[in-house]
């Protein structure tokens, strides 16, 4: 699977260092990538600075000369320059040319009948609609708001003394016309009475 150049030997050399060393700003890193038949046994994990977990999936776009496998390595690298998350937040430095070299492997290999979502089967999975996920969903969202929706209060408005409904306490006037009223006559008015607006 990988090949026997200088990478694969700096690839391996490096992990077997972090093996008993754990910083604390360490990822978690699977030796030998999930695509290219790893699992998640404690053998193949290792803990490692994000530093390193850049430079070790650079090496792995260079260890592997399978076609397919060498397009995962690049996607997943990829990846790693790119913020998946607001939790994403990465230390280590990208330099112009690798971004620019990942750039123009991803054009590549999202283009044509390589783009996944080009495929019928794939498509279709995203496409349809999915009215139970909806329904859950709409359920969460209605116990969420639940306990935050404000009560509706019944308030008299200042300017013509009509009873209007708001959820707003702050709000004094039933609409924008004798809003307008209001200010126009806070104008007029001293300090000492624009303090107390129920007043007027």
């Amino acid at each position: 699977m990988f090949n026997t150049s200088k990478y694969t030997n700096w690839y391996f050399s490096i992990l077997e260092k972090y093996k008993t060393e754990k910083s604390p700003l360490s990822e978690q890193h699977h030796i030998i990538p999930k695509c290219c038949g790893g699992d998640n046994s404690k053998s193949n994990l290792v803990y490692i600075p994000c530093r390193i977990h850049f430079l070790a999936h650079k090496l792995l776009t260079k260890m592997i000369d399978d076609p397919v496998l060498n397009r995962k390595m690049h996607y997943s690298f990829w990846r790693m320059m790119n913020p998946q998350s607001k939790k994403h937040n990465r230390t280590y430095k990208i330099t112009s040319h690798d971004y620019e070299r990942e750039r123009s492997y991803f054009i590549r290999d999202m283009s044509g009948n390589n783009n996944p979502m080009k495929r019928p089967e794939i498509a279709a999975k995203f496409s349809h609609k999915r009215p139970e996920q909806s329904a859950v969903a709409t359920k969460r969202n209605l116990e969420y708001w639940k306990d935050k929706k404000l009560p509706i209060l019944n308030l008299i408005c200042v300017t013509c003394g009509d009873t209007f409904q708001t959820n707003s306490k702050k709000r004094i006037c039933c609409d924008k016309k004798c809003a307008a009223k209001y200010r126009v006559k806070m104008r007029r008015l001293g300090d000492k009475e624009r303090l107390d607006p129920h007043s007027i």
